[in-house]
C-alpha cells in the first residue's frame, strides 16, 4: 500500500528521487491548474495546504500511467473528491492516513472505474452549519469564497468577474455583504451577520 509518513519519505533513495522527480513536478503543475479552475485565486483563501500533496500525486500518477489526454477528463471526479474533502474538513487531522487512502481510492476510481472514494460515498453536509462559520481560519469559509470565484461571481466594484489578477490589483479581501453598521442603523440584529453567508470577496475600495 501507499505510505505517506515522514519516515517513509526519508527512506526514499536518490535513484527513486531522480526517477520520479519530473513526474511529480508535472503533478504539481497540474495541481496548480486544477486549483485555479476550482476558484483558488489566492493562497489566502486556499482551503488546505495539506490537500496539495495527494492532489499533485494523483494527477502525476494519472499523467504518468495514462498520458496527458486522461488528465483533463479525470478533473470532474477529482473535483468531487476535492470538495468533499474540503467540506468534511478531512485534511485537518490524520493527514498522512487520509492522503495514502485517498491516493489509492481516487486513482482506482478515475483510471479503473472503481468504486467512489470513501469520502465521496459517505459525504454529508448540513447547509445550516454555514450560519455558524465566521472565521477565515475555517476551511469551509475559504471553500465558499473559492466556489464564488469558480462560479463566476462579479466584483462589487464593477471590475468584472473575480480572477487572480483582479484579486491582486484591487486588494480583494473577505468583507460583509451587508455591513454590520448598516444593519445596526436599520435595527437588524442577527447573529448570522458575521457568518460566511453574509461575506464575500470585495475590494478594499
Amino acid at each position: 500500500g501507499v505510505m505517506c509518513r515522514k519516515q517513509d519519505v526519508m527512506r526514499i533513495g536518490r535513484d527513486q528521487m531522480e526517477k520520479w522527480w519530473d513526474v511529480l513536478a508535472d503533478g504539481y503543475l497540474e495541481a496548480a491548474k486544477f486549483m485555479r479552475d476550482q476558484g483558488v485565486i489566492a493562497s489566502r483563501i486556499r482551503p488546505y495546504t495539506t490537500l496539495i500533496v495527494p492532489l499533485a500525486a494523483i494527477l502525476a500518477y494519472i499523467k504518468w500511467k495514462k498520458g496527458q489526454a486522461h488528465v483533463g477528463p479525470a478533473w470532474k471526479k477529482i473535483g468531487h473528491w476535492y470538495w468533499c474533502s474540503v467540506f468534511t474538513q478531512r485534511y485537518s487531522s490524520q493527514v498522512e492516513y487520509s492522503a495514502a487512502q485517498d491516493f489509492e481510492q481516487v486513482v482506482n476510481w478515475t483510471i479503473n472505474g472503481g468504486p467512489e472514494p470513501d469520502v465521496v460515498r459517505t459525504f454529508n453536509f448540513r447547509s445550516d452549519y454555514l450560519q455558524e462559520i465566521t472565521s477565515l481560519r475555517n476551511v469551509i469559509y475559504k471553500g465558499i469564497l473559492c466556489l464564488l470565484a469558480r462560479e463566476g461571481a462579479k466584483d462589487f466594484g464593477g471590475g468584472g468577474k473575480l480572477t487572480t489578477e483582479l484579486f491582486a490589483d484591487t486588494s480583494q479581501d473577505h468583507h460583509h455583504i451587508f455591513p454590520t453598521d448598516a444593519l445596526k442603523t436599520l435595527g437588524v440584529e442577527d447573529r448570522r451577520a458575521n457568518s460566511i453567508i453574509n461575506k464575500t470577496l470585495i475590494s478594499s475600495a
